[in-house]
């Protein structure tokens, strides 16, 4: 088995059949099948083995989807590379996975060049569009013999390493096998309906798990049409949908349908969509409600993460959904909510979410103590909060972790803090997450300064854009003489969020602060 099995069934069937359409290429699947076997022969040659890793660090073109395959095809495990990190966020992700190749685009060429020689298991580095310097990805394409055979895996046997936080900052490889992506694909299939006329259509970043999975791997696990938008912009992507017409929108998150919105009627035509579908973050009611009365049709809310290979519940199909709740367990999947103790907890009391099925992950990489603080028994700890109703619907109620959720980007304050202790003017911080009308959250930093030093908002929101994605950038910088602390000495972050909030909603804060905002109290 492989994850590829299909794509290369369709491949051999249906050569000229549309595989993947961008703003300005397009391949058959024959195409597509012939550049990822002369990619896979190209890796080979350069030594890529079962079970070796095979960095990505690619914005949203072909060359991410066909280097992927590439992967799987020899039996290697794909790391993919937030294109928003620094320095110090790669030079982690390459170290920590053992990376043994880098593909990545000349635009990101300077951070791979500066800490690849602290990497001893980075043999190589390709780009994509550059045939100067390193190994160009198109003269590898083009001179390599192609590999034909398909690795017969294992459904334990690794297909990503896909990096996710916890409670330290610290990233952690979340290890997903084959097994875990085909249990998810046949449920998509089955759930949803789709069949090979199913197109899909994707604009987030490839680099996260459950874009690349509803997007173009599970369009050729269909044998259908996968769009690709290189970045999401609404106008574009209404573009895209009018030439292409796809059925599914899958891999979405709330602040797409936001900006769709927005857009003359004239210039969104979605008729051909059967099902569009949500997650990453919650969605205000009035825009669920405000988007299906004009186009038309429902949105399906879904909940998962990186560790359960993307989705746990989804809306039920068959009966009508609840607004506020990503749905109920998906087939083949349990969920349960749990106390502390690690009790079951009945309906309508919060707890932890659980889940238990054959999408949970093998365990995070190289970190023994971590998996078996979140793989209980075979159950998932999510460290979400929720509860479950009497029909067997979740609600998610809070982040035990205190994860910011940036429009669907998860922001560990843990991370940001460490950055601004690592400046000696700061005696203690705390970063939490603040009301934006369209994002959700953005970050927001508590300061106080050691006795007698002086510095500016502004200092410390550039330390952020300079140091850490743009995302993750500090939107708000607030000095304080102290901060709210627990019997333990502990910060307390809840005590600042609760101001927060109390705040927004006294209209003391738009809850939008503009970039280098800063206050002083």
């Amino acid at each position: 088995m492989n994850i590829l099995d299909r794509f290369h069934v369709h491949a051999r069937t249906s050569p000229t059949r549309l595989a993947l359409a961008t703003r300005d290429r397009i391949y058959t699947y024959g195409q597509a099948a012939e550049v990822v076997s002369r990619l896979a022969g190209a890796l080979a040659a350069l030594g890529v083995q079962r079970g070796d890793r095979v960095a990505l660090m690619l914005p949203n073109t072909p060359e991410f989807i066909w280097s992927t395959y590439a992967a799987w095809k020899l039996g290697a495990v794909q790391v993919a590379i937030n294109v928003m990190y620094k320095e110090r966020e790669t030079a982690h992700l390459l170290g920590d996975s053992g990376a043994k190749v880098v593909i990545t685009a000349p635009e990101f060429l300077p951070i791979v060049l500066k800490v690849r020689d602290r990497l001893p298991e980075l043999r190589h580095t390709i780009v994509v569009g550059s045939r100067e310097g390193d190994l160009s990805y198109e003269r590898l394409v083009e001179q390599a013999l192609p590999w034909t055979e398909c690795a017969d895996m294992q459904p334990d046997d690794l297909a990503v390493i896909a990096y996710t936080s916890g409670t330290t900052g610290v990233p952690k490889g979340a290890m997903l096998t084959h097994g875990n992506f085909l249990f998810q694909l046949e449920t998509y299939r089955t759930h949803f309906g789709m069949a090979s006329d199913d197109h899909t259509i994707t604009a987030l970043p490839l680099f996260l798990l459950s874009i690349i999975l509803m997007g173009p791997v599970f369009s050729h696990y269909l044998g259908s049409l996968a769009v690709l938008q290189h970045r999401f912009e609404a106008e574009e992507y209404a573009a895209l949908i009018k030439r292409w017409r796809p059925t599914f929108l899958g891999a979405s998150v709330p602040t797409m349908y936001y900006d769709l919105t927005q857009l003359p009627r004239e210039k969104l035509d979605l008729s051909s969509v059967r099902v569009a579908s949500f997650g990453g973050a919650t969605m205000p009611v009035p825009l669920r409600r405000e988007f299906e009365e004009k186009f038309g049709f429902r949105l399906t809310y879904a909940y998962g993460g990186t560790e359960t290979t993307a989705h746990v519940t989804a809306d039920p199909l068959d009966r009508p959904n609840k607004p506020e709740s990503p749905g109920v367990p998906l087939p083949g999947r349990k969920v349960r909510i749990v106390d502390d103790e690690n009790r079951p907890l009945p309906p309508g009391e919060v707890g932890e979410i659980c889940s238990w099925g054959p999408m949970v992950m093998k365990g995070y990489w190289n970190l023994p103590d971590a998996t078996a603080a979140a793989l209980q028994d075979g159950w998932f700890h999510s460290g979400d909060m929720g509860y479950l109703d009497e029909d067997g619907f979740i609600y998610i109620v809070d982040r035990k972790q205190d994860v910011i959720n940036r429009g669907g980007f998860k922001i560990f304050p843990i991370e940001i803090e460490k950055l601004l202790y690592e400046d000696p003017r700061v005696r203690e911080c705390a970063v939490i997450g603040v009301p934006h009308p369209r994002l959700g959250e953005v970050p927001k930093a508590f300061i106080v300064l050691r006795e007698g030093a002086q510095a500016t908002p502004e200092e410390f929101i550039n330390l952020t854009r300079s140091q850490l994605a743009n995302y993750k950038a500090l939107s708000e910088v607030e000095f304080r003489t102290e901060l709210p602390k627990s019997p333990l000495l502990k910060i307390l972050r809840r005590e600042l969020r609760r101001e927060a909030l109390e705040k927004a909603a006294a209209g003391q804060g738009s809850g939008a602060p503009s970039p280098g905002k800063g206050t002083r109290t």
